[in-house]
């Protein structure tokens, strides 16, 4: 009984359905009808997604089109014809430690970085010069260009070493002048004297 009546349904929609098919006619079926298997749609909200937006951000975070400073040792440099003469610290190219220097250096820009054996291990190209320390603490690329004239905890300086955090660093017409030992935790960023110097000083 019931295929029978299956049967006479069969043919009475069936020119209908091929007059719709015809004129481009499609039948709709609403998807709330429509049964949804368990795990086959994830909750966008869920943890998958914040960690992949977290990644995203962590990506774009790592490319920030800056150039880096200090610049990275130069991997083309002939650091094997540096010869340290017993420095164990980073120092300007200019220092006459250096009795020679290759000709495709820059003595005004270079930081040599040097350890324990008599070579240098490593080069950077200063952009903007070398500025040499007190005796004792480590050279650093100049970070003087661009900022007012004044006195700089090294802390504040980028690629200062953490033995020159506490190094007052004058910085006169985009260039380093001098520094100036002020002790650990010594150098306030924020002078707090009246009268300066300023933005930094030593502090008792």
């Amino acid at each position: 009984m019931h295929r029978s009546a299956e049967l006479v349904i069969a043919l009475v929609l069936a020119p209908a359905v091929l007059a719709a098919a015809a004129t481009g006619c499609t039948f709709l079926i609403a998807f709330d009808d429509v049964p949804v298997e368990a795990g086959v749609l994830d909750d966008a909200s869920g943890d998958g997604f914040e960690a992949a937006v977290a990644d995203a951000g962590e990506e774009a975070n790592t490319d920030t089109g800056q150039t880096p400073f200090p610049p990275p040792c130069d991997p083309t440099f002939p650091v094997g014809a540096v010869d340290c003469n017993g420095q164990k610290l980073a120092t300007c190219a200019k220092n006459p430690v250096f009795t020679s220097y290759p000709p495709a250096g820059d003595r005004a820009n270079d930081l040599v970085v040097c350890s324990a054996g008599s070579k240098a291990t490593c080069v950077r190209h200063c952009p903007s010069g070398c500025a040499p320390m007190p005796t004792g603490f480590p050279d650093q690329c100049d970070d003087c260009a661009g900022r007012p004239d004044g006195f700089y905890c090294g802390r504040d300086l980028r690629g200062s070493a953490p033995e020159t955090y506490d190094v007052a660093v004058q910085c006169l017409d985009g260039g380093t002048v001098r520094g100036s030992i002020c002790g650990t935790n010594k150098c306030a960023s924020v002078c707090p004297r009246d009268g300066g110097p300023f933005p930094s000083c030593c502090v008792p």
